[in-house]
């Protein structure tokens, strides 16, 4: 699902007296803070990206673009906020001294991420149907490790509406040549039977061991443990939220509205209220296992692991 948050930033900054957002900026944004491209660890890239572009801008400018970023989608995921905390914690804000950094992060990322498909395609070696919920770069990179290694499950790709974020699965897997199953997210308790394991990425994982993920991710826990399928939460730990936030809610972001999707063409009323939220808690007594770069871990014994 997209959005216009940029839109508030372009508008913040001609208050500011700034000429506002270029088209590029526009477009990056447009990935990062509004869903037109997916992925967490991907948003956290591309704010990379962003900010090394707009280096040598107006110091109150480039703040205020930085701070944009990790009070939206850094909100909902934490990785980004990180990622963009990173790269600024030496105050060195030149586009060599940026991209340098930028590029020590990509590659402790990618570090962690080989860390965590070799353990998991160890922990789902004899798979033999696996359910995928929604989108995740994480889960992607876990079945690309499977074929890799010879395996070839069969994969059911369950798509919320939230975000349709079945198709980027579609896209990015068919060139692997297994055989995939799409169903709309509805369908998924028909799905259940036979399979190995449901797999879930993650916006970012509660200090207790649960995780937050799209609208849907619940419930789908809830109908796997019901038909005894485990529940495997995907993603590295530097996607846990700081200890100290112990509220159980996906984040302050605001419900997105979803009134165009929903009722294209149908004049707005008050009296229709199409608002939602994207996000949700899965908590930790509805998973299995989180599959992180230290290897399969019980929700509750990752509190301990730093």
């Amino acid at each position: 699902m997209t959005g216009d948050r940029r839109f508030r930033l372009d508008h913040q900054l001609k208050a500011m007296g700034d000429q506002g957002l270029d088209p590029s900026e526009l477009d990056l944004l447009a990935r990062i803070v509004d869903g037109f491209e997916l992925g967490a660890s991907r948003h956290a890239e591309l704010a990379h990206e962003l900010l090394i572009q707009i280096a040598g801008t107006e110091q109150s400018r480039f703040d205020a673009i930085a701070k944009f970023i990790v009070d939206t989608r850094g909100a909902e995921a934490p990785v980004v906020a990180y990622a963009v905390r990173w790269l600024l914690e030496n105050d060195q804000r030149s586009r060599p001294a940026l991209a340098a950094r930028a590029a020590h992060w990509t590659a402790l990322i990618a570090q962690l991420r080989a860390k965590l498909v070799a353990g998991a395609v160890d922990h789902l070696r004899f798979a033999e149907k696996l359910i995928l919920f929604d989108y995740s770069g994480t889960v992607a990179d876990i079945v690309e490790g499977l074929a890799a290694h010879g395996q070839r499950p069969t994969l059911t790709i369950a798509e919320s509406r939230a975000l349709d974020g079945g198709r980027p699965y579609l896209r990015r897997l068919a060139r692997l040549q297994l055989p995939m199953r799409f169903v709309f997210d509805a369908a998924l308790e028909q799905e259940l039977d036979k399979a190995q394991a449901l797999l879930l990425g993650a916006e970012s994982l509660t200090p207790a061991g649960g995780l937050i993920n799209t609208l849907g991710s619940r419930g789908a826990a809830r109908l796997a443990n019901a038909h005894g399928v485990p529940v495997l939460g995907c993603a590295e730990l530097i996607k846990r939220q700081a200890a100290a936030d112990h509220s159980s809610a996906p984040s302050p972001v605001p419900p997105r509205d979803f009134s165009d999707k929903l009722l294209p063409g149908v004049e707005r009323s008050p009296m229709i209220d199409c608002r939602q939220d994207e996000l949700e808690l899965v908590p930790p007594q509805l998973i299995d296992y989180l599959l992180t770069e230290h290897g399969p871990l019980r929700p509750q014994a990752s509190m301990g692991v730093t």
